[in-house]
């Protein structure tokens, strides 16, 4: 039994899932505070987008493996934390 295409599947409804919730953010709705420390509504998403990336490029050997971007990091915070900051440059 193949179980990528349930997980694709997962991921595209999850995909929808949020760009349903952000479609109509304004500029400001992006810079709301959420409960993550210091995190505001665009943190969120690029932590999102930049953990899918990272899982795309562990599957299929890219340039962003989680064992590449660990290699480059002082701490898995400085991972968490570089995906942060390509969104908020966005």
């Amino acid at each position: 039994m193949n179980p990528v295409p349930g997980l694709v599947a997962d991921l595209e409804a999850e995909t929808a899932a949020l760009d349903a919730l952000v479609a109509d953010l304004g500029p400001d709705d992006w810079l709301t505070p959420t409960p993550a420390w210091q995190w505001d509504v665009r943190d969120s998403v690029a932590h999102l987008a930049d953990t899918d990336e990272i899982a795309v490029d562990t599957c299929t050997g890219g340039p962003r493996s989680l064992a590449a971007c660990v290699a480059a990091a002082r701490s898995a915070e400085d991972v968490t934390f570089a995906g942060v900051r390509r969104g908020r440059r966005l």
